[in-house]
């Protein structure tokens, strides 16, 4: 049901915001053991497959795989002509890349729009429940 879907939303907001210590701008680390209880088995799947194709890889390898991808290259003439940082659209982020030989994150184009529906009913409902 919804309610359960917001509790584990709201849940896990909660778990990942106070486990989390801010080294630098751009570096985080965890302050408790992993608890992977918070995640379906088909999350530690991905996580893991994730970790085996790009663990070995540094940031500076990773940014430039990432930098490829529909929601860098919407603004990367703007970062690039004054070297900053924008706000990204979460929506972009459900496009394919048109660029990448074998991309390890393509999906088809019905499993974006699905995502992206079902990203838009949860920030709908966060809108609802966090509104001032």
């Amino acid at each position: 049901s919804k309610q359960v879907a917001i509790f584990s939303s709201i849940r896990s907001r909660e778990l990942f915001i106070n486990r989390l210590n801010s080294i630098d701008r751009y570096t985080y680390m965890s302050t408790s053991k992993n608890d992977y209880s918070v995640f379906s088995q088909t999350d530690r799947d991905i996580m893991k497959k994730a970790f085996n194709q790009f663990g070995v890889k540094d940031k500076y390898e990773l940014a430039k795989f990432t930098h490829l991808y529909p929601e860098w290259k919407k603004h990367e003439s703007n970062i690039k002509a004054y070297s900053t940082s924008l706000q990204m659209d979460y929506l972009d982020f459900f496009q394919n890349p048109k660029n990448i030989v074998n991309d390890y994150f393509k999906l088809s184009s019905e499993h974006l729009q699905l995502s992206k529906e079902m990203f838009l009913e949860e920030r709908n409902i966060n809108t609802v429940l966090y509104a001032d």
